[in-house]
């Protein structure tokens, strides 16, 4: 199956015909699509997020591949959204929140649930949660904190950095995510004390 497409509504289209949405594989390659067609046109990423279509229906078709090759459809999925978010250039459209409201947390937290050793899942995850946290550069996105927190993924981060067997990479991801998860948000703050100690 070829996913490459100059435009990311013909990537969808392919995505959601015949068995492919059933297939990790070509969940796989068309996130990657995504996520190629966002580095090479930086106006796509508004384009995505202001038409509404793509997020949603990624998130559901994501939702039923959670446990498919040790969270590898998750950890693709995570790499395109990392792509769409820039804090070196913010837009009114607030491209977090609408990942965020598109149900796109779901997967993350149900991967490192179900496959809790999955260091790149892991790794991918801190990454966005990362990003999702801040508005911009040192400017945080509270809403967003807070939906992460009620999700589980503040819990699934914390208890993995508790974990003796943790790699450095690891160790270093889920710090940056918690991090971002707290910063200037008493809220988070307090729940993550409560977590890791």
């Amino acid at each position: 199956m070829q996913f490459y497409r100059e435009n990311y509504r013909s990537v969808l289209d392919l995505l959601e015909e015949g068995t492919n949405r059933s297939d990790p594989y070509a969940v796989r390659r068309a996130c990657a699509e995504f996520k190629r067609l966002v580095l090479h046109h930086n106006t796509m990423r508004h384009t995505i997020v202001e038409e509404g279509r793509l997020l949603p229906a990624l998130v559901e078709i994501v939702a039923n591949h959670v446990q498919a090759e040790e969270g590898a459809v998750v950890v693709d999925y995570c790499r395109f959204l990392q792509r769409l978010i820039s804090h070196k250039q913010p837009t009114e459209l607030d491209i977090q929140s609408k990942i965020t409201e598109a149900g796109a947390l779901g997967p993350m937290t149900k991967g490192l649930t179900m496959h809790p050793q999955s260091q790149r899942l892991y790794i991918e995850v801190c990454k966005l949660v990362s990003l999702l946290c801040f508005d911009a550069v040192s400017v945080p996105h509270a809403e967003n904190q807070t939906a992460i927190a009620d999700a589980g993924l503040l819990a699934a981060i914390c208890q993995r950095v508790d974990n003796a067997g943790i790699s450095v990479e690891e160790a270093g991801a889920g710090c940056a995510a918690i991090s971002a998860l707290v910063y200037e948000n008493g809220k988070s703050r307090s729940s993550t004390f409560g977590q890791l100690y």
